[in-house]
Order: C-alpha cells, then sequence, then structure tokens
C-alpha cells in the first residue's frame, strides 16, 4: 500500500457508519462551498460551461455543487468507495459528472486540459517532495489557455500544530508521520529512532515555501491569502489562485 491509499481505509468507515464524506458537514453544503464561491465570481477562467477537474473529489459534493451551476466537471480520488458514492449522489440527481479513481500524480495524461483545476484539500496529503512536484507540473500542463488552479492546503504559519505524541510526529521539514505496528503495510515505511513510520500529511512551514513550490512547477501567483487558525493545534490554510506561467 502506498501511504495516500489509507484513504480508502477511512472512507469505508465513514461511509459504513450513515456519513456522507470526510466530514460531518452537509453533503450539499461541501467544505470549500464558501472560497469556491469567491473564486468563481474573481476568476475569468470559470466561464460559462468552463471546464473544470477536482483533484480529490472525495464523496462528490463539490463536484456536484460546480455540476449544478453548468460547469463541465471531472473528479478524481484515491479512494474506490468515495467515487462509487459520489457516483451514486450524481445518478441521484441527475448530473454528468465524470468520477474516477486515480492517483493524484499520474492523471493529467488521460484527463485532457482543463480551464480550472481544483485541490480540494488533497495537495496536503502528498507528503514526499517529489510526488508533490510532479501533481503540481500535471496541474500546470493541464491548464488550458487562460486556466487556473485553486488550492486551499495546509500551512503551519507559525503556529505549534498538535500531533499525537505516542502515534504521530512532525519532522523539521513539515512532514507529519503515523507510527506503523506492521511495516509491511505500507511500502513508504521508515525506520527513525526504533519504530516504523508512514508518511501521511506534509505542513509547509510558511507561504514562501509554498509560493516557490508552486512557481518551481511553472505556475504564476495571481493571488493569495493564509486563514489563521480556529483552534490551537490546529494548521493554517493556504488559499490561491495560480495559472500557468
Amino acid at each position: 500500500m502506498r501511504y495516500f491509499e489509507a484513504h480508502e481505509a477511512i472512507y469505508a468507515r465513514r461511509l459504513a457508519s450513515g456519513a456522507a464524506g470526510w466530514d460531518d458537514g452537509s453533503y450539499d453544503a461541501p467544505a470549500l462551498r464558501n472560497q469556491v464561491e469567491r473564486w468563481l465570481e474573481a476568476s475569468p477562467a470559470a466561464k460559462p460551461g468552463a471546464r473544470m477537474l477536482e483533484l480529490g473529489c472525495g464523496t462528490g459534493a463539490l463536484a456536484c455543487m460546480l455540476a449544478q451551476r453548468g460547469f463541465d466537471v471531472a473528479a478524481i480520488d484515491i479512494s474506490h468507495s468515495a467515487i462509487a458514492f459520489a457516483r451514486g449522489m450524481a445518478a441521484q440527481r441527475g448530473l454528468p459528472v465524470q468520477f474516477d479513481v486515480a492517483e493524484a500524480c499520474t492523471w493529467a495524461p488521460a484527463l485532457g486540459s482543463f480551464d480550472v483545476v481544483i485541490d480540494s484539500h488533497l495537495l496536503h496529503c502528498i507528503a514526499i517532495a517529489g510526488e508533490r512536484k510532479q501533481l503540481l507540473e500535471s496541474v500546470a500542463r493541464s491548464l488550458a489557455v487562460g486556466g487556473e488552479f485553486w488550492t486551499e492546503t495546509m500551512v503551519t504559519a507559525g503556529a505549534e500544530v498538535a500531533t499525537a505524541a505516542s502515534s504521530r510526529r512532525m519532522d523539521a521539514d513539515g512532514r507529519v508521520w503515523a507510527k506503523l505496528t506492521d511495516p509491511d503495510t505500507c511500502v513508504d515505511a521508515t525506520l527513525m529512532e526504533g519504530s516504523w513510520w508512514m508518511p501521511m500529511r506534509y505542513i509547509a512551514p510558511n507561504a514562501a515555501v509554498l509560493l516557490a513550490e508552486f512557481a518551481t512547477a511553472g505556475l504564476e501567483v495571481i493571488e493569495w491569502s493564509v486563514q489563521a487558525p480556529t483552534a490551537a493545534g490546529e494548521a493554517a490554510d493556504f488559499r490561491g489562485r495560480f495559472r500557468r506561467a
């Protein structure tokens, strides 16, 4: 198993418990709705009928919202359970969303170009630097002329981000690790101080680090901001719009 494939087990448990997604909110009020609505108003790329791709769509709430507004939407996630649920919800609503199970770093060649690509809290789940670079370069290549990349991702911004002392650790680069009982369950298992650990998140230390990542991948900033955490121990949110450089 790759480290990011652990999301499948989480989604399977959530859906079996009666939840409709990663969070406990209403399916018709996706977590990114308010921010995406602001970007829709601000972005010339979000023209009527624009082709959009959601990365890390989960159970498809945001993709369905965009399709209801007339956009041509494709969406991917690593979780088979989440995608099956998303397809069912879109079918109930009569929405022609293209949902696919795919790894974030390998989707681009098959799906073509897009007016808007949305990172739906996926980027911080890609914890290995080379894979983050591959993902962002794929995003840049997939953008149509005038296209934009929208992201909301984690950043510490100087805050102390809480980790469970015995089962989580954060290294100096901002990578969060989960302790493993069996290293054979994850090909990314790493031995540190006598225990096996699996990478699970990347929380950038500041906005400058993220902006440098985007620039290296060929993405030029249009606007960005950092939303302070709402509680102690939480990460801040980096929000940004980018275009192909």
